[in-house]
């Protein structure tokens, strides 16, 4: 980068919630915000990025191919490929220097894998399966804070390139069942304006029969003239775009972007990055961001302090999939019992559901224990939701006229 690029950067969490509140009219059912998640939303979950799949390919493909390895790292993988001639040697940094983690562009080695090996569905299939079940089934606070905010109302669309499906398992836990488009061959469901919050699995997920990982099934994303119909209708209705854990690297996805925003220029648009460096934006970033006067660069964030803050910023707190662990099963039985119910056995099963959850209400309230825990835990709970004022009052209050040689630990800690 010839540091020309000057982006303007955004260090206010509470500005981009601003702008998705503001994104909701008083009368429309859904905001009109855009969310783009990518695969650093997932690095907690336990699913890995490009770089670490890379490895796992290389070793997987080396062991397959039954080539020796002095060592049994994927470094020496690679080496063993490159040897063989079944892998095109991309080395970065200094030339002809031994293969380790620093010495190789695993980026371009993940493109080439998906290139050269894994070209048969099945395989492909079978590498991202694998991935997820050795994840075993971990969602993380980041996918349970998107889940809630779309449940919220404030969020009409969210598009990833991931293929964990963990965007879908957050909305479904904050009880929100998606439109789903898994793959362009069915974007003929999305709508422009929504009124129902949609999902789009930009490359699939790991049940559909052709993830595009591979570079070319990539690009051809971007030339698809579906799915670039799909992605400018939503930018016509949407005013805010937010981006997380997403490089931009793949040009497909950003061609559809770029091109979106320049025929609706002007959004709001975010783009949260996980480098603190400003001139770590890639060129397709910047050009995405140069579609907009109103384009915002977020720098050094994590994925799942960036969604606390934020919604501590929209005073929506801790997800209830947590805060409110009982409530998902109170909502499963009202929504059966509204159902028409005749026979006896189906009636006495759904009696001893309810008795179940008072069982564990009456639990709940015990493991709360003493008043000290409950305030600890409301004191928590506003500060979650952004209330400062209500959390310091709270605490105020509970340590007021204490011994301070027995003021509890968690109410200092909380205060």
């Amino acid at each position: 980068m010839d540091g020309a690029w000057e982006p303007q950067l955004e260090t206010d969490i509470g500005a981009i919630a601003r702008r998705i509140r503001f994104a909701k009219g008083n009368d429309e059912k859904l905001g009109r915000t855009i969310f783009l998640i990518g695969a650093g939303c997932s690095i907690s979950a336990g699913i890995p990025g490009a770089m670490e799949i890379a490895k796992r390919m290389v070793l997987e493909t080396a062991h397959r191919l039954e080539l020796r390895k002095e060592r049994a790292d994927a470094p020496a993988a690679y080496e063993a490929l490159v040897r063989d001639g079944a892998l095109t040697a991309y080395p970065k940094g200094k030339p002809g220097a031994m293969p380790t983690d620093a010495t190789v562009d695993w980026y371009a080695v993940y493109d080439a894998m998906f290139r050269v090996h894994y070209t048969a569905p099945d395989d492909v299939r079978r590498l991202f399966g694998g991935l997820v079940e050795d994840a075993k089934g971990a969602v993380n606070w980041a996918h349970l804070c998107l889940g809630e905010i779309v449940a919220r109302d404030l969020v009409s669309t969210v598009l990833t390139t991931n293929f964990d499906q963990l965007v879908l398992s957050g909305m479904v836990r904050a009880g929100v069942l998606p439109v789903v488009c898994d793959g362009i061959e069915s974007l003929n469901r999305i709508d422009g304006a929504p009124r129902h919050p949609q999902l789009v699995e930009l490359h699939g997920s790991r049940h559909t029969y052709l993830l595009r990982n591979a570079p070319e099934d990539v690009a051809k994303v971007g030339r698809d003239p579906q799915a670039v119909a799909a992605i400018q209708q939503l930018f016509q209705t949407a005013t805010t775009f937010v981006a997380v854990g997403y490089g931009g690297r793949e040009k497909g996805v950003m061609d559809l972007l770029v091109q979106a925003g320049q025929a609706y220029p002007d959004k709001n648009l975010y783009w949260v990055a996980h480098s603190p460096r400003p001139e770590d934006a890639g060129k397709r970033v910047q050009d995405f961001l140069a579609t907009s006067r109103n384009a915002r660069l977020v720098p050094g964030q994590d994925a799942d302090s960036f969604f606390l803050d934020l919604c501590r910023a929209l005073g929506i707190g801790s997800p209830r999939a947590l805060s409110l662990p009982l409530e998902g099963l109170r909502q499963l039985i009202g929504q059966v019992r509204a159902s028409v119910v005749t026979d006896p056995d189906i009636e006495q099963e759904i009696e001893a559901a309810q008795a179940v959850l008072v069982a564990l209400e009456v639990s709940a309230a015990a493991a709360r224990g003493p008043d000290d825990a409950s305030e600890v835990t409301a004191i928590r709970e506003a500060r979650l939701r952004g209330d400062m004022a209500a959390a310091f009052a709270r605490a105020k209050t509970a340590m007021a006229g204490r011994d301070p040689g027995v003021v509890p630990m968690g109410l200092l800690e909380e205060a």
